[in-house]
């Protein structure tokens, strides 16, 4: 097996999908990245398949071992030591949850779990040694989302030894994290967004590598069509480039496939697909269209704070103010530090006088 590009002890040095169809996802993948997915015929390791990029290994992709998991990426550290390295995390506050083990003869794995609640992942290979590329269409970057970022920072600190820059994201929104090695930079963390269900973990986010975002979305419809996450992405890029008309449309197909959906609402869609349809129509100054799409996600999902302040910046153009102001209330009761506290506590004030 050829070398991989860099050191990984202590840097990202593989990422898996444990999915509920591998064989759809080892399809889909193949298609999108133009990986070669070849799955081990060795029993012992439950039909995993090496995704590669040309004679590169890439990534991999085998079915889930736990059937009420969801399908999810996992994220690997390298590491020369799992035994002390597991040691490092429990002394740190964190869980081991699976403690190191050999897969096969191709190196040894443990999984643990940080004080915030993600799980990550360890890898120390001899066969496999981790990532051979980072060509576009590879791994990218790694992303913690926590619910508590600063219990987990001074963990992942002193458990692989990173230090962390933080770079503000403005008013009302957490700092940005990113883990360095030596200045340089191998991962990012922050607060997650207060929006998200509670439901929803801790969680590491992978990124892939692309040469252009809006193609490779476009090529993911191309291989999945009925994706609505692919159009909300696709309506984001639009957004963000003041396409608005293009944005608008995708965002009306990720509307309808969602409502689509087992479990789509009756009303049109997710509540979070309906809000960004609004936000688009509202960057196109289409305000009484925005509108509308924020009373609809809010009858959705009335517990989606950030529709409550846009529905009270609508009825604010429009002069209604006790509207404005029942909505920014409301906001302010779901989300008391979000994005746009201070904003609307300042509304409020003006209001009141």
């Amino acid at each position: 097996m050829p070398q991989t590009i860099t050191s990984t002890v202590n840097r990202p040095s593989w990422v898996d999908l444990a999915s509920a169809d591998a064989a759809a996802s080892r399809e889909f993948y193949a298609k999108l990245f133009g990986w070669q997915v070849d799955v081990n015929p060795d029993p012992q390791y439950g039909g995993y398949g090496l995704a590669r990029l040309g004679r590169s290994d890439a990534a991999g992709i085998g079915p889930k071992m736990d059937p009420n998991a969801p399908t999810a990426w996992n994220l690997y550290i390298g590491s020369d030591d799992l035994e002390d390295l597991a040691g490092r995390v429990t002394a740190n506050g964190g869980t081991v949850v699976m403690p190191p083990f050999d897969v096969g003869d191709q190196g040894r794995m443990a999984v643990f779990q940080d004080p915030a609640g993600a799980f990550i992942s360890a890898w120390q290979g001899t066969r496999m040694g981790g990532f051979q590329t980072d060509a576009p269409n590879s791994f990218g970057w790694a992303e913690l989302n926590a619910r508590g970022v600063d219990r987990a920072l001074p963990f992942y600190r002193s458990v692989f030894g990173w230090s962390t820059k933080a770079s503000p994201m403005g008013e009302g929104q957490p700092d940005y994290n990113e883990f360095q090695i030596d200045g340089q930079s191998v991962a990012g963390a922050w607060e997650m967004n207060p929006q998200i269900p509670a439901e929803v973990p801790s969680y590491w986010q992978v990124y892939f590598a692309v040469d252009d975002v809006e193609a490779a979305y476009k090529k993911a419809l191309e291989v999945n069509p009925n994706s609505a996450d692919a159009y909300n992405g696709l309506a984001t890029v639009y957004n963000a480039q003041k396409k608005f008309d293009e944005a608008a449309e995708a965002s009306t197909q990720a509307q309808k496939l969602s409502a689509a959906a087992p479990g789509g609402a009756a009303g049109g869609g997710n509540a979070s697909t309906v809000f960004n349809q609004g936000v688009i129509a509202w960057n196109a100054g289409r305000i009484a269209d925005a509108k509308k799409q924020f009373e609809e996600a809010i009858k959705i999902d009335p517990k989606l704070a950030e529709a409550h302040y846009w529905l009270g910046m609508a009825n604010l153009n429009e002069g209604k103010m006790p509207d404005a102001a029942e909505h920014f209330e409301e906001y302010l009761k779901l989300a008391p530090d979000g994005q746009f506290a201070e904003q609307a506590k300042g509304i409020l004030t003006q209001i009141k006088k």
